[in-house]
């Protein structure tokens, strides 16, 4: 009787592990949330952004790009570095931005966006970080 029963069982097992399907979202360029395009032909971004030693980068899920610093660029530094927990801290922005490839003999990221419009700063994420202090 024992027999059977862990037969069954085992039976039974089998064959729902067999009739499981697997489904697999594929990452596209144009996601909504991460990046996206709109009608006047600039791209949505959303991704954290940070900016030390005269260098900005906006990363997302799927994509880094370099930032080209101008008005647009000083006014997202400034709303950012008031949400900043410390210089390091990358902070959540949604942005509209045109996105063209790095310039000729630069040795900068791929892709540079040009901000057109902040459209949200976000709090930084998860917890603050950890500050290691090294001994004199």
């Amino acid at each position: 009787m024992k027999k059977i029963v862990i037969l069954l069982v085992l039976t039974v097992s089998i064959i729902s592990c067999k009739n499981e399907t697997k489904s697999e979202e594929v990452p596209t360029e144009t996601n909504v949330a991460t990046d996206s395009k709109s009608n006047d032909g600039l791209k949505t971004i959303e991704g954290e952004f940070l900016f030390v030693e005269g260098a900005g980068v906006i990363m997302g899920k799927n994509f880094i790009y370099g930032v080209s610093i101008d008005e647009m660029t000083e006014t997202l530094i400034k709303q950012v570095s008031s949400q900043q927990r410390d210089k390091f801290d990358m902070v959540p922005v949604i942005i509209k931005g045109e996105i063209n490839p790095k310039p000729e003999g630069s040795d900068v990221w791929d892709e540079i966006v040009t901000i057109k419009e902040i459209i949200k700063v976000l709090p930084p994420k998860g917890e603050e970080p950890i500050k290691i202090e090294t001994g004199k």
